[in-house]
């Protein structure tokens, strides 16, 4: 079963409470985010990890109870790895990196083992973060050193921006609705919308790159804070989704999401820090980074 890191924290993290609720509150993001986690997780497994019962009460089935020591295990190993937690390794400082999911279980944690395979390398540590205030505050106030995230550069000229992408983002949703809306804007506009959280950059390109292509959506459904639950909700049938091409390419192969016949302007990945943040003893870490980012294929 192929399980993404990110499930298996909020699977983690929800079998603690055993209530999406307050599970929710206490990550800071939405109970339907953690729904969908964690259904995405039994979708995968082949049956229910809770037994819902009335009320927000969620405990744990027999075979939820079987994979929560699994998972742990999974975390724990995933988090040596993180780290370069390696026998033997004498490297104390940690270069801390935001980024969301997608680029994290995609992009960034494949590409570690190579990095610490060469030895004496500086650790770093992921810490998960939406692209908006949060990511830019982190930045600020010296919680992360560098972030990653793929749309419009932040207006934020007390940050250094570098662009190390353009990334080509698209439409989907399922067979039916694809093929209701066509490439009609008005029919997109009026159809069910999945955008992401207001007042963030990821919304805000989202929304310019939408009205480039006179489409201005007055049925947003959903507003989740991840890509990855977005994609979710699309293969779901809930509404459309922005995606990027490189994301959605699994779904689309598979025959799951299709694409709406509609071009629209590309995004970036970029790379943030810090205003003369330049520690030697990060730049190993950070070039790796920069060049897997660079690359033009995620992982498996």
């Amino acid at each position: 079963m192929a399980f993404t890191i990110r499930q298996l924290e909020i699977f983690v993290e929800a079998a603690k409470d055993e209530n999406f609720r307050i599970t929710a509150d206490r990550l800071g993001i939405s109970q339907p985010s953690i729904s969908n986690h964690i259904k995405a997780l039994e979708q995968k497994a082949g049956a229910r990890l809770f037994d819902r019962q009335r009320g927000s009460t969620a405990r744990l089935s027999p075979l939820g109870r079987d994979l929560l020591d699994q998972a742990r295990l999974l975390l724990r190993e995933a988090n040596k790895v993180q780290l370069g937690a390696t026998a033997g390794s004498a490297q104390s400082y940690v270069l801390r990196v935001a980024a969301g999911p997608y680029l994290i279980d995609q992009w960034i944690r494949p590409c570690l083992p190579d990095y610490y395979a060469r030895g004496q390398v500086p650790n770093v540590e992921l810490i998960l973060s939406a692209p908006g205030e949060e990511m830019l505050s982190m930045l600020r106030s010296g919680k992360v050193d560098v972030a990653f995230f793929t749309g419009r550069p932040p207006v934020a000229p007390d940050l250094t921006i570098e662009t190390l992408r353009r990334v080509t983002s698209s439409l989907f949703g399922t067979s039916a609705l694809v093929e209701a809306v066509g490439s009609d804007p008005a029919r997109i506009s009026a159809a069910p919308m999945i955008m992401m959280p207001d007042n963030t950059p990821h919304n805000d390109w989202l929304i310019n790159a939408l009205a480039d292509a006179c489409i201005y959506p007055s049925n947003v459904v959903a507003r989740p804070q991840f890509t990855d639950v977005a994609m979710g909700l699309a293969l779901n049938g809930t509404g459309l989704a922005m995606l990027f091409d490189e994301e959605a390419a699994p779904a689309t192969t598979r025959g799951q999401l299709h694409r709406v016949p509609v071009d629209f302007e590309p995004g970036y990945r970029l790379m943030l820090s810090r205003k003369g943040f330049d520690d030697a003893r990060g730049r190993l870490a950070i070039d790796h980074l920069r060049r897997t980012l660079q690359a033009g294929r995620a992982a498996n």
